[in-house]
């Protein structure tokens, strides 16, 4: 029920060319895992990040996560933060 199901999610053999398969910006990614909820840290991770991507051009952060009708605004909250990140198209939410 909670955790990640290693042998699903357990990392490829050619990290470089499934990064590149996955078409993200740049040539590393940051992640940010599990429910978009304002006890989870999204907005503390989102918040490094528009510090940090300006200083490191390679990297691109990538939330991976489901938000459930409950939280819709504090989702919708992190959506108007990152598009007044500086670049925001270095922030990749699926």
């Amino acid at each position: 029920m909670h955790g990640v199901d290693t042998d699903l999610y357990a990392p490829p053999a050619d990290r470089a060319a499934a990064f590149a398969e996955a078409k993200l910006p740049g040539r590393y990614a940051n992640g940010c895992f599990g429910r978009v909820r304002a006890q989870k840290g999204t907005d503390v991770f989102v918040e490094a990040m528009c510090r940090l991507l300006p200083r490191y051009p390679d990297f691109t952060a990538v939330i991976v996560a489901p938000s459930c009708r409950q939280q819709q605004g504090f989702a919708d909250g992190l959506k108007r933060q990152i598009e007044a990140c500086r670049p925001s198209s270095r922030i990749v939410s699926r």
